[in-house]
């Protein structure tokens, strides 16, 4: 729609990121040099640290690159080493029977991908619930990639953890919306006085089954009429901001820093992800919705293992506690890899 404000992504944040490398060096004492307006230096005026090339980083090789970029081999190997995944199948325009037999044989709602060819969430269109509305998706999805992939809908928000050599770095949180029981009021009640605008968009407290209310709150064993104890925090709403009854693409933008809500099983899961295609350097998507207790006790799951992550997604987030800015760390793990006179480059002059 005419007017209708664009959100920006990493490919048109050269700017940004030209300013965040820089600094980044600076702080570090090394030596920032542009040798193309989107391709920069590193260096300590001697050996070359690294290159970046926007926002994507010189640490996993291309194999690790293509294999990462093909979302059904990723759940393949992630599903080998028993790590959690939700239930997909892949196929294609010249198979979509396979996606209507899927839809048919499973509990939706749906989200329907492109299996490879496309970041930053293009082409993915959540919420699925009837045939027709997957078609619709099918043909955004098909855009970018002709192999695609249907899989059940997991309720929860989205976090991005980000690792450098098998380190967690940080970790961001899309937030959702959450009430607050006070150990008297039903749910519902709690939903119209602390988030009016949801309960009303939910038909004044009839909660269906295909609303994200319901969705989101009975998967934590919630009803509408249940009475949440004094002080319990419920998710009522993933990371959306809005209510939502229909099918959408997604975007996802991130909010708030997680990284000390973290337990440690989860981030155990999502080393191995990376460990599992061999990534040094990825931001590892997972949905759940208590990020407190493993995947397994709130029915989470991995939803991607990213390689060279955009930094912008750790950045001038809500409680913040960051000992130092994602960039350096990853400068800094860099910088590490230099000591090994093998990985040594001389600086460009």
């Amino acid at each position: 729609m005419f007017g209708t404000a664009k959100t920006t992504y990493v490919e048109t944040r050269v700017p940004f990121y030209r300013d965040m490398w820089r600094t980044a060096a600076e702080d570090c004492n090394l030596k920032f040099i542009e040798l193309s307006d989107t391709i920069w230096e590193i260096h300590d005026g001697r050996i070359t640290i690294a290159r970046f090339n926007n926002y994507v980083v010189s640490l996993d090789d291309p194999v690790t690159l293509k294999i990462a970029g093909d979302k059904s081999l990723t759940y393949q190997l992630l599903q080998e080493r028993g790590l959690p995944i939700t239930k997909h199948q892949s196929f294609s325009l010249s198979s979509l029977r396979l996606a209507q037999r899927f839809m048919s044989d499973h509990q939706g709602p749906f989200v329907v991908k492109p299996a490879s060819g496309a970041s930053a969430a293009l082409g993915i269109t959540t919420h699925i619930h009837r045939w027709r509305q997957c078609i619709h998706a099918v043909a955004l999805a098909s855009i970018y990639c002709e192999n695609l992939i249907i899989e059940r809908f997991i309720v929860g928000e989205s976090h991005r953890l980000l690792f450098a050599g098998g380190s967690l770095i940080c970790a961001s949180r899309r937030t959702g919306a959450r009430v607050t029981g006070d150990g008297e009021k039903i749910l519902d009640r709690l939903v119209s006085e602390q988030h009016p605008e949801l309960h009303r968009a939910a038909g004044s407290g009839i909660w269906i089954p295909t609303s994200e209310l319901y969705l989101t709150t009975s998967a934590q064993g919630f009803s509408q009429h249940s009475i949440p104890e004094k002080g319990r925090d419920v998710l009522i709403l993933g990371s959306s901001t809005d209510l939502i009854s229909d099918h959408k693409e997604v975007r996802t933008v991130y909010t708030e820093d997680v990284t000390r809500l973290l337990c440690d099983e989860i981030v155990n899961t999502a080393k191995e992800a990376c460990a599992a295609i061999q990534s040094e350097f990825s931001g590892v998507d997972i949905i759940t919705t208590d990020p407190t207790v493993p995947l397994e006790k709130s029915g989470g799951v991995i939803g991607e293992v990213n390689t060279t992550p955009g930094l912008h997604h750790h950045v001038a987030l809500n409680n913040s506690h960051q000992s130092k800015p994602a960039a350096i760390a990853v400068l800094q793990y860099m910088h590490s890899k230099t000591r090994d006179p093998r990985q040594r480059v001389p600086a460009s002059r």
